[in-house]
């Protein structure tokens, strides 16, 4: 893809906002209890979930060779933790491997709120 020649940028660029993911599935490091994405230097924003690898089993018939089984690999969350500002903020829920919600903590600003 060849850069667009239309396009210029003039003045002051160091208000440019930069898009951030808002939802990873990246580790967050954590340093001071704050969350940074890898390699990044602003405290995290946005939702982190973890997933489940569930296998399943998937019926299908190569009529050329008479083999019937093939194996799928799914991925079903099993948590997500809502972070602003490299804190938690929002509701952290959790599932069990068959989807249903277990429990869920609220946050504010890093502290856990009832």
């Amino acid at each position: 893809m060849e850069p667009n020649s239309d396009v210029s940028i003039q003045g002051d660029v160091s208000s440019l906002i930069v898009q951030r993911p808002v939802t990873t599935t990246f580790d967050l490091d954590i340093e001071n209890g704050i969350a940074y994405l890898p390699n990044d230097y602003k405290p995290y924003t946005g939702t982190y979930t973890k997933a489940h690898p569930v296998e399943k089993k998937i019926q299908i018939l190569d009529v050329s060779t008479n083999e019937s089984v093939t194996t799928e690999t799914e991925k079903k969350i099993y948590m997500e933790i809502s972070y602003k500002d490299g804190k938690k903020d929002g509701p952290s829920i959790m599932w069990d491997e068959n989807g249903r919600k277990i429990g869920q903590l609220n946050y504010k600003d890093g502290k856990r709120i009832e």
